[in-house]
């Protein structure tokens, strides 16, 4: 069973209620991919508090599936692609840029979204934006390369 965690990133556009429609989503990922839920947090867009949380989660192992929502976009503040690229090993380019590919065909500002998407250890890392329905769309896109890509990372291709 796939562990998943979700690292919400707090940013001046954030409201619980659009926390509560991420998470319900990634529940909804983590059961159509026989997986469980196992860390959600929600926690500040500074910049060495993210890159702890995502070093610490994979470190350990304890989630093979690491996503963030939010502090993605163009305000000096939004940090989480760059403390992502701290930690991640490797990048996985295609998975944002298959997101930004689905998301514009309605939304033409997704080209701004600057996610990323990575390993460390035997966990894969992929921020996601902040808006409940884009981390839909985004989670959708890529829902089907997900298991096949941790099976390849630990190993059991």
């Amino acid at each position: 069973m796939l562990k998943v965690a979700l690292l919400t990133v707090k940013d001046n556009k954030h409201d619980e209620k659009n926390e509560g429609e991420t998470r319900n989503t990634v529940k909804n990922l983590a059961s159509k991919i026989k997986g469980e839920k196992v860390y959600f947090k929600s926690i500040d867009n500074k910049y060495e508090k993210i890159k702890e949380e995502l070093f610490d989660l994979s470190v350990n192992r304890e989630a093979d599936l690491i996503l963030t929502s939010g502090g993605t976009g163009l305000s000096p503040k939004d940090l989480v692609p760059e403390a992502t690229k701290d930690v991640i090993e490797k990048e996985v380019q295609g998975i944002p840029e298959k997101m930004r590919r689905v998301v514009s065909e309605y939304r033409p500002g997704a080209c701004i979204f600057r996610g990323r998407a990575g390993i460390n250890k035997e966990s894969l890392i992929i921020n996601l934006p902040s808006e409940p329905k884009l981390v839909k769309d985004c989670l959708n896109s890529i829902i089907k390369v997900i298991p096949k890509g941790i099976q390849m990372l630990k190993d059991e291709v």
